[in-house]
């Protein structure tokens, strides 16, 4: 209920070192159709109910690796919805159920125009504390709190949505996606909000949500909004690699797949299973690919049998900002196991040598590191990497509307070259 006064709960932790007595939890698993990847579970949702004062219930959503880059395109927003008013009718919804919790002016002046649980001018966009902590963390998830109070024998039953709310992404924006949810119920002033359990989403639930959207009073005032479970994630732009490896061919260099990643997760190759240049004449390949997500990770490794050097190189570096570095292989004297880690947001480089992991050989800035300084030399060969945005072609028709003119989660985009 968002008539509650959640600054109850805050003041009973902040003045008196009351902690929530909590009674139950579960997991819920929130599954969508992600373009790219397919049907996969992008994360869970927590669902903590004890009994205290507030009869508290809360559920806090958080992303799996890689799919927080879906956060860029979507806000991942809650709805409530009463599908039961146990006792005396509430005047909160003057249709009874099922109803959109909370309603709209003019039932609820606080409230906007809009079927989700937060008000997005004043709740969801400034981001306020409600419980636990708030609405929502950008690439982490979002919180649903609740509190109900009602006099005894007076209650609810619920059915609480997360659904997926397009914001910058082509597509209709007044249409959700249903993704995943739990029931739970209050029976009045000293009951616990009692957790039901996980629901199962299936085309019910969103016509759960549009009959609750069309019971609201008046029965306009969610007007042009809908909810749907045949939807799938798409985001505006989908990232092309270009992969590079150039060899003077004074000798044979062998080259690892380059393995693009997003939070630690592999969403590409570019040449797979590797790529061996031989010696003699200089020689450069290349090789494409589109990515599925936008990356924040590029890895991979140089060998030099000639002279038994092995180099391990990892980029990092911003999502959602074009990439284009060139990495010049070099060598030096007595050091045959390197790795490199580069930090592209920061401009950092560290260099260390692997048989004495603790005392790296360089620890600077980027432009700044010379393998001169320690004796060693630049072979020739190289290894060029770039990344670009490009709208995705299948929704190419739609990318003037639908993406050009709404900001990202993350506008500043950064060039790196080097």
């Amino acid at each position: 209920m968002k008539l509650i006064s959640r600054t109850i709960v805050l003041a009973l932790v902040l003045t008196s070192g009351f902690i929530p007595m909590v009674s139950q939890a579960a997991t819920v698993n929130v599954g969508a159709n992600v373009a790219g990847f397919g049907n996969v579970q992008i994360g869970s949702i927590d669902v903590t109910a004890g009994v205290t004062a507030t009869d508290v219930i809360n559920g806090n959503f958080t992303f799996d690796a890689p799919y927080s880059f879906l956060d860029d395109w979507y806000d991942f927003r809650w709805i409530n919805v009463v599908t039961a008013v146990t006792g005396a009718a509430s005047p909160l919804f003057p249709n009874g159920a099922p109803a959109i919790d909370p309603q709209s002016p003019p039932t609820n002046a606080a409230e906007d125009n809009e079927p989700f649980y937060y008000n997005t001018a004043t709740e969801w966009n400034p981001n306020v504390i409600f419980g636990p902590g708030p609405t929502h963390t950008d690439g982490v998830g979002s919180n649903f709190h609740d509190a109900p109070q009602r006099g005894d024998g007076n209650g609810f039953n619920f059915s609480t949505y997360l659904t997926a709310r397009n914001v910058t992404a082509p597509g209709d924006k007044k249409k959700v996606g249903v993704l995943a949810g739990f029931t739970w119920s209050y029976a009045g002033t000293g009951d616990a909000s009692t957790y039901g359990g996980a629901i199962a989403v299936g085309a019910g639930d969103a016509t759960a949500i549009n009959n609750a959207m069309a019971n609201a009073a008046p029965a306009t005032a969610f007007a042009g909004w809908s909810a749907t479970t045949d939807f799938q994630l798409l985001p505006c732009f989908t990232p092309s690699a270009w992969d590079y490896v150039w060899s003077t061919g004074s000798q044979p260099v062998a080259w690892s797949p380059g393995s693009w990643t997003r939070d630690g997760v592999e969403i590409g190759q570019t040449f797979p299973g590797g790529v061996t240049q031989p010696p003699g004449p200089a020689s450069h390949l290349s090789d494409h690919i589109t990515l599925p997500a936008p990356p924040n990770d590029f890895h991979f490794s140089v060998y030099l049998p000639e002279s038994n050097t092995n180099t391990s190189v990892w980029y990092k570096y911003p999502a959602l900002t074009p990439f284009d570095y060139t990495f010049q292989v070099f060598t030096i004297p007595n050091v045959n196991q390197l790795m490199l880690m580069y930090d592209f947001g920061t401009n950092m480089l560290q260099v260390t040598d692997m048989t004495h992991p603790t005392m790296p050989v360089y620890n600077g800035a980027i432009d700044g590191f010379n393998p001169g300084a320690f004796g060693g030399q630049y072979t020739g060969d190289m290894r060029h990497d770039m990344l670009m945005f490009v709208p995705e072609p299948a929704t190419l028709a739609m990318f003037v509307v639908g993406c050009l003119f709404l900001p990202r989660r993350n506008p500043t985009a950064r060039r790196i070259t080097g």
